[in-house]
This record gives C-alpha cells, sequence and structure tokens, in this order.
C-alpha cells in the first residue's frame, strides 16, 4: 500500500513516524486498517488528540492511560495510549495533548504514533471549526480523509459535519448537490482542510468509500485542481485495506510542480 510504503519510509528516516489523521468519516477505519499491517512489523502507538471510542483486544495489545510505563518501543504489535476514560461515555477514551505525542518525536522514540486528530460524526464530509483539527506540530505525514460516499448526495447535515462552515468556505447552498468542486474549495480555502497542517508534514488526501462513488469523477483533473502541498491522492476501500489508484505529485530538477503521475494497483 502507498499510504504504509510512506509510512515507512519516513519512520526509516527519523527513527520514529507521526501520523495524523484528519477529515471526514472514515478516520478510525483507516487508523486500525494501518496499524493491522504496520504492527507486524513495527512497534504502533494507537492514539488520538481529540476523543475516540476505546479500542478493542482485536484493534491493540494493551491500552495504557495517562503514561506508558510498561512500554516496549522494541516490539512489534499495536497498543493505545490515552489520557483518560470519557467522562460521559465510558465506551470512549478522551485523547493526550498534542505536545505529548511532539515530545515523543523529539525524543525519538521506535515507533509509528497513529493519531486521530479529529472527528466528523460518522459524517463523509466536513469542515472545521476554530478548535479543529488538533494536529500536533511534529507530524510526519498528516492523512486526509473524505468519504466519496458524500459526492452527489444534498448538501445537508446528513451528509456533512460542521454544515455552516462548509457552506461558508465552499459558497454551497443547503440542498444542492454535492460535487468535487465542493471538496476542491474545502480543501484550498486558507480556513479549509488544510489549516493548522505543520510546514514539515507530507499531506496525503485520502478518497475513501470508492465502492460507494454514485457520480463520474476525473480523479487526475481533481488532483491537478489541488493545492500543491498535497503530495498525493490515495483512491481507496478502507473497510478492505484497499487502494485502487494513486496519483503523486512530480517535481522537476528545479523543484517546481509538474504533472501528477498515475500509478493503478497493478503497479503498485
Amino acid at each position: 500500500m502507498f499510504l504504509v510504503e510512506r509510512i515507512k519510509a519516513k519512520f526509516n528516516e527519523n527513527d520514529t513516524c507521526l501520523v495524523s489523521i484528519i477529515g471526514g468519516g472514515g478516520k478510525t477505519t483507516t487508523l486500525y486498517g494501518l496499524s493491522k499491517i504496520l504492527s507486524r512489523d513495527y512497534s504502533v502507538l494507537v492514539t488520538s488528540t481529540t476523543a475516540m471510542f476505546r479500542p478493542g483486544p482485536d484493534q491493540v495489545n494493551e491500552i495504557y492511560l495517562n503514561e506508558l510505563p510498561g512500554f516496549n518501543p522494541d516490539a512489534n504489535g499495536a497498543v493505545g495510549f490515552f489520557s483518560r476514560v470519557h467522562e460521559e461515555n465510558d465506551k470512549k477514551v478522551k485523547g493526550v495533548e498534542p505536545s505529548v505525542l511532539d515530545a515523543f518525536v523529539v525524543e525519538k522514540r521506535r515507533m509509528i504514533i497513529l493519531n486521530e486528530a479529529d472527528g466528523a460524526k460518522h459524517r463523509p464530509i466536513k469542515a472545521h471549526s476554530d478548535h479543529e483539527p488538533v494536529i500536533p506540530e511534529k507530524s510526519d505525514i498528516v492523512v486526509i480523509v473524505l468519504g466519496l460516499d458524500g459526492l452527489g448526495k444534498p448538501v445537508s447535515k446528513e451528509w456533512i459535519h460542521r454544515l455552516g462552515e462548509f457552506c461558508g468556505i465552499t459558497g454551497a447552498r443547503s440542498n444542492e448537490k454535492i460535487d468535487s468542486d465542493h471538496l476542491i474549495r474545502l480543501i484550498s480555502h486558507p480556513e479549509g482542510l488544510g489549516r493548522d497542517i505543520p510546514d514539515q508534514a507530507e499531506v496525503i488526501l485520502l478518497l475513501n468509500k470508492i465502492s460507494l462513488l454514485e457520480i463520474d469523477m476525473d480523479f487526475k483533473r481533481f488532483f491537478e485542481a489541488l493545492p500543491s502541498w498535497i503530495s498525493a491522492i490515495v483512491v481507496a476501500e478502507m473497510e478492505e485495506s484497499k487502494e485502487m489508484m494513486v496519483i503523486r505529485r512530480e517535481y522537476d530538477s528545479s523543484g517546481d510542480t509538474c504533472s501528477g503521475t498515475l500509478i493503478t494497483n497493478e503497479e503498485k
């Protein structure tokens, strides 16, 4: 998988890798899909800087709250790390402060950190409120997730989290159809999904749930309309940990952006 290979490359380069996952619905599925693959060969820390449902025994080996007293960074496998149990719902856990994860990177703890840094109320598409997202400054990779099942659907709270912010950023009107141009504006706007992403982070856009896409979409044209800080888009079905298409950005010898390169599943 392209996402897995990018994370491995960052880990091998830095002796650690902090991945923050933001955006719409599908973040948790993506987090655990990546964790399942990476934890075969690496020590993986599953965490959040917001809140999430408590991982089950099929997702992590152990859960630590507030500190990691028995965590062995040289052992393969996945563990969960959170600040405390959620005060309103004991099936959920509260995340840690971003500075805690930043410190792990500075200390070069030999682990891959998979951090859910946003919430979307299970909607495929979201915009950010003032307090979102919660991305640690030392993040190596930021994955923006958007659900393709939202395209072609009405502009409404059923499909969009933070509907008012979405309409303000994209110019969309209530009940018109959500299209790819809305997504481009949502990503490109100064207050859009790229807000507060650290400058050094590699940014990958994950377009999830391709099997539920109900309208035609030219992914190459879509990629070319995105800002240059998006290094690649991945079209996937993360429920099955499958990537159907990757389009990554190329650069010429001077560092200027050239056209994207299409990589099909057969070529990877």
